[in-house]
């Protein structure tokens, strides 16, 4: 069984109400875009969570930080854990569904770890559905909501399993992104990779990069951006 808190260097992860826990790729997601995020007037985590992510940019960023969460039980949670940082002045979280969600402002930085499974077997339990599967938000609606909240030179990242990357990243292109970075994220470098970060913007015009990151390495036992946080 997970822990009911996990603890950083500058805060508290308190996650017993979340249906999705912390886990090493989470983390390492959102050490890897605190360090490589452009500067920013306004960011935002879509399906926040218990706000590791917001947390984690906080700490290396001084923007007023937004996110928006569509399960109430994770909401609560998440709005403690971020009351109770140092930078709980600055971070706002919303309750809602980012389809239908217009906060009136636009963001510079969009950052999200989407529910990963598109038709794959569903649980009983609906929360976990939610967080796990694109029951209430599928990577289509994912990809318009970016394009419509993020501003003109907007940047974004977004944490996918190899198989959906190729697509997401078409669909952003739709919307006037184009991709800055590929990571593809493996436990060691022996495996082949089961995540991929993507990082787009609007305003990129250079050649996109590409990259690995490693969580487990022999003699290592997480990768230099993990163990930054």
């Amino acid at each position: 069984m997970a822990n009911d808190f996990f603890d950083f260097q500058q805060f508290r992860i308190h996650q017993a109400r979340n249906a999705m826990k912390v886990t090493s790729e989470a983390c390492l997601f959102g050490a890897w875009y605190a360090a490589k995020a452009m500067k920013a007037e306004r960011m935002l985590d879509i399906g926040a969570g218990t706000g590791l992510l917001m947390l984690m940019l906080a700490q290396k960023h001084g923007c007023p930080i937004d996110g928006i969460e569509i399960d109430l039980d994770a909401a609560s949670e998440c709005r403690e854990n971020l009351n109770a940082s140092p930078w709980w002045d600055r971070l706002e979280l919303y309750e809602g569904d980012v389809v239908r969600w217009e906060p009136g402002v636009r963001f510079d930085c969009i950052i999200s770890n989407p529910p990963f499974y598109e038709r794959s077997l569903l649980r009983a339990d609906r929360r976990m559905n939610d967080a796990m599967h694109s029951t209430s938000l599928n990577l289509d609606g994912l990809a318009a909501a970016i394009g419509r909240l993020s501003s003109q030179q907007g940047q974004c990242s977004i944490l996918l399993p190899m198989d959906k990357s190729k697509v997401f990243e078409a669909r952003l292109q739709s919307f006037g992104f184009e991709t800055e970075r590929r990571v593809l994220v493996c436990h060691r470098r022996s495996q082949r990779p089961m995540r991929q970060i993507l990082c787009m913007s609007r305003g990129w015009q250079g050649i996109s990069q590409e990259e690995e990151l490693f969580i487990d390495e022999p003699g290592q036992i997480l990768s230099e951006y993990y163990l930054s946080r």
